[in-house]
């Protein structure tokens, strides 16, 4: 499958990008940085996720998108996610692509019922800018046509995979707190591969 993972450069854009090589994906990897270390096996795009014609060079000719992208300053206000899923969505019609998931966060919309009254007493300071930008892409993606799938990790570690992966949903009320981003890429790329839980939208956590 061609795929396209858009935030490569982060950790858990470079968690997918190296499972879904090992898997035997033809990567796109899309990074507004030159990468520190490499992305082996992946083919490079440098440049703004916000950026039109960028986004319709980097969708064509791909099977899937996957959407890792997130601010490094959560307390600052930014519309980078909610832009750039725009770009994403209207560049997916535009090719005829269809497959399209995105990491999004838990504590987002109706996953607040899985975080602790501590974590949620912190989320409008310490979050205060990336929550709502979060929530904006998740509306941009419900609002599309396209067979999407967001994804709602808890706080993201990089410990060694688990391969204990569970779907929380809000109606249990379950408090989760963590899972490692190699958990969070081997579930994105089992769901891609076996093309489920389209429209839809699931937390998931280990703890």
């Amino acid at each position: 499958m061609k795929l396209l993972i858009i935030g490569a450069n982060g950790k858990t854009g470079r968690a997918l990008v190296q499972q879904a090589v090992e898997r035997g994906h033809q990567v796109t990897a899309l990074v507004h940085h030159p990468p520190r270390l490499p992305l082996p096996s992946a083919r490079i795009l440098q440049g703004d996720a916000r950026d039109p014609a960028l986004m319709d060079i980097a969708v064509a000719a791909q099977d899937a998108v996957i959407d890792t992208l997130g601010t490094r300053k959560p307390f600052l206000k930014t519309t980078l996610e909610t832009d750039a899923a725009r770009n994403i969505i209207r560049a997916m019609h535009h090719h005829g692509v269809r497959r399209l998931i995105a990491v999004s966060s838990i504590g987002v919309g109706d996953s607040i019922a899985n975080v602790k009254l501590l974590f949620r007493l912190l989320i409008p300071l310490f979050f205060r800018g990336a929550m709502p930008d979060k929530e904006g892409m998740e509306a941009e993606l419900r609002s599309s046509n396209l067979d999407w799938t967001i994804v709602r990790p808890a706080g993201l570690t990089d410990d060694p995979p688990t391969n204990d992966i569970h779907v929380i949903s809000p109606q249990s009320r379950r408090h989760v707190f963590r899972i490692p981003r190699a958990d969070v890429a081997a579930f994105i790329l089992t769901q891609l591969e076996q093309g489920t839980l389209l429209q839809q939208t699931v937390a998931i956590a280990n703890r």
